[in-house]
């Protein structure tokens, strides 16, 4: 969106020549970046399977808007900047200042219709997958694509473009867009106050919906680990029980072995007025029964360390599952809530992003030409809002792909076709995140 102010003004104002060249090379520096981030979103989904997808047609209509809006808007703006003037004519001048609104707001209108189109994804998901085919996605784009035109076009049929107010001012060498009330009010809603209705309530919404989400995963999460603690518990105290059972079983049946051993002892006691032999065979027979239940005891107090061992092993291999399971879940947990924290973090710069870059420059742009009353900035704010703007172009390459992790490896990939490297394998290992 072009403004509505001279740039002949810049040499009255004094401007010194450190002013205009740094300025002239962060502009160029910036067209720079928004062309290549561009061009790397386009040819990424166009070159990698993985992203060509049906949403993904919204980021290249996105990007080829901002593309063209540095090839086409932003060289005229670098050279008035450096010249103090437009140097093209009146007709190259038309052509520019329809360009500049109606790409600046195709680039706005297709971060309208990411917006609901996220939206109906989350309100609406199973049904809005199957409406969303790419016959519908590319409906929707040449509508966004349509009502840039039709903002962008009425100046050229002459709405604003009177003898008192031309676009193009060959005296003073000036071309400035219209500042006729009724198209200001059209282009300034149309372009940007509308879409900033639309995206802030879509916005909101998403983020509810997405908090609200988020508790209920944390929730469901939290419902579900006890519930395995639970289970885990439960398989842990029958384990135990029968192990308690079967020590218990084992115990007994050795107490009844020492019962019937000690019953020769007593009856060769009660034996003792037989013959001399029956007596020595009675107490040769009392000494191996001592013998005999010391060796159970020492028997049964090595099984009972062996129990104690496979106790504590038992115990051991049912500890590693339970810390398995409950690992899994918590680090189940804390990705699916990463995941709905980042989604809430993007939205949140998306729209922010949004709002700082447009919003100083059509504020400007609508007020001054209804406030008599009001004070023109001076030319070099007004170039400050209109390159902030500029900005977003630059930036949405950045938000809209940068969080995608199929984005960040297909941009991998082609840096490292571009260092040589074909097969950018080494590349990806090493930085993708």
């Amino acid at each position: 969106m072009e403004n509505n102010t001279s740039y002949s003004v810049l040499l009255p104002e004094r401007v010194s020549s450190w002013y205009i060249v740094l300025t002239s090379l962060a502009m160029i520096i910036l067209a720079i970046l928004t062309v290549a981030g561009n061009i790397f979103v386009i040819h990424a989904v166009f070159t990698n399977r993985a992203l060509r997808i049906v949403p993904n047609f919204f980021i290249v209509s996105l990007a080829v808007a901002d593309l063209l809006v540095a090839i086409l808007v932003m060289p005229f703006h670098i050279s008035t900047n450096i010249t103090g003037a437009w140097i093209y004519g009146g007709v190259l001048c038309q052509i520019w200042l329809t360009s500049d609104v109606f790409l600046c707001t195709a680039s706005i209108l297709n971060l309208c219709i990411i917006a609901l189109d996220r939206y109906w994804a989350i309100h609406d998901p199973i049904r809005y997958a199957q409406k969303r085919t790419v016959k519908r996605v590319l409906v929707m784009i040449a509508i966004s694509w349509t009502l840039s035109g039709m903002i962008s076009i009425p100046p050229v049929f002459g709405w604003g473009d009177k003898d008192d107010d031309s676009l193009y001012d060959d005296d003073v060498k000036t071309c400035t867009l219209s500042s006729d009330k009724g198209y200001v009010l059209y282009s300034a809603c149309g372009s940007f106050y509308i879409p900033l209705a639309v995206m802030s309530f879509v916005y909101i919404h998403i983020f509810i919906a997405t908090k609200r989400r988020l508790r209920e995963r944390t929730k469901a999460a939290k419902k579900t680990k006890l519930a395995m603690r639970n289970i885990v518990n439960n398989k842990d105290g029958n384990a135990n029980k029968k192990r308690n059972n079967s020590d218990s079983t084992n115990d007994d049946h050795d107490e009844r072995n020492e019962d019937i051993v000690e019953e020769p002892s007593n009856h060769c006691n009660t034996t003792s007025s037989e013959s001399a032999n029956n007596v020595c065979n009675g107490s040769a027979n009392v000494a191996l029964t001592t013998t005999d239940k010391k060796k159970r005891k020492k028997t049964r107090g090595k099984r009972q360390i062996d129990s104690a061992k496979m106790e504590f092993e038992d115990n051991a291999r049912h500890l590693r599952p339970r810390v398995s399971i409950n690992n899994f879940f918590e680090e189940k947990q804390r990705i699916s809530l990463s995941k709905e924290r980042k989604a809430a973090r993007t939205l949140a710069i998306i729209m922010v992003t949004f709002v700082l870059c447009w919003i100083p420059f059509f504020l400007m742009y609508l007020i001054l030409p209804f406030c008599d009353s009001c004070t023109y900035p001076g030319t070099k704010v007004e170039a400050l809002f209109v390159w902030l703007g500029y900005v977003n172009s630059t930036l949405n390459p950045i938000i809209y792909t940068v969080f995608n992790m199929e984005f960040r490896k297909a941009f991998q990939r082609i840096t490292a076709k571009c260092r040589g490297n074909d097969s950018g394998r080494i590349a990806l290992t090493r930085t993708c995140v």
